[in-house]
């Protein structure tokens, strides 16, 4: 996988090493950059393009770019409808299909003997369906302590289920220590994650690709 901006002089080659820190010491050009990776993210315009094999990818459907790391929120609803969405399709299986017929016919009973008991004109719907399974599990996320391990679980899920191709970590070291930092890498190298962290300075890291554009714009 590859990746090139008209801003760089080179191509980042995630074949050659799947982790890189593109540090843009000018600002305005670093707020560029990370609004287009993230506009470009969500279907929106951007210069970054990004390829594997020779075809050019949708950036959109393979890229996730995470920036707002104070709130790494896996209640909302784009973590809760892509774990869903995998349970759904599991639960599609032909495996499951004695399972949920059981369940289904053990629901029904339960709701005849409970409204015989109410003098009501109740009824209910017999139809207990894969969704409404889903909708009564209430499937969450089990909450991690740390910065890193949230952010190792937030990616493991979008890589494992929207089959996510590349990673986009935006002004993340300021919150890391250089032990961390290296510790992270370490993981994503070991997880084979394609990862561009965007920073507005250098930073000595370890098993990391390096590319500096200075406040002049010049690739150092």
């Amino acid at each position: 996988m590859k990746i090139c901006h008209p801003l760089l002089d080179t191509i980042i080659d995630f074949d050659k090493n799947s982790v890189c820190l593109l540090a843009i010491e000018n600002n305005k050009e670093y707020y560029n950059l990370c609004l287009q990776a993230y506009a470009q993210s969500q279907g929106g315009q951007g210069d970054f393009c990004l390829s594997k094999g020779g075809e050019i990818l949708d950036f959109a459907k393979n890229s996730l770019v995470l920036y707002d790391f104070l709130n790494i929120d896996f209640t909302s609803k784009k973590v809760k409808t892509t774990i869903d969405n995998a349970v759904l399709e599991e639960l599609k299986k032909p495996e499951y299909f004695m399972d949920l017929a059981t369940l289904n016919s053990q629901v029904v009973a339960l709701n005849d003997k409970v409204l015989a008991s109410i003098d009501l004109p109740l009824d209910f719907s017999e139809e207990f369906g894969i969704e409404k399974f889903i909708k009564l599990s209430d499937y969450y996320v089990l909450q991690e302590q740390t910065l890193l391990e949230k952010l190792i679980t937030y990616i493991d899920i979008f890589i494992k289920i929207k089959k996510i191709n590349f990673v986009v970590l935006v002004g993340l070291f300021p919150f890391l220590s250089q032990e961390e930092i290296n510790l992270f890498i370490s993981q994503l190298n070991y997880m084979q994650i394609k990862v561009l962290f965007l920073e507005n300075k250098d930073y000595c890291v370890l098993n990391c690709s390096k590319i500096i554009i200075d406040k002049d714009l010049c690739q150092i």
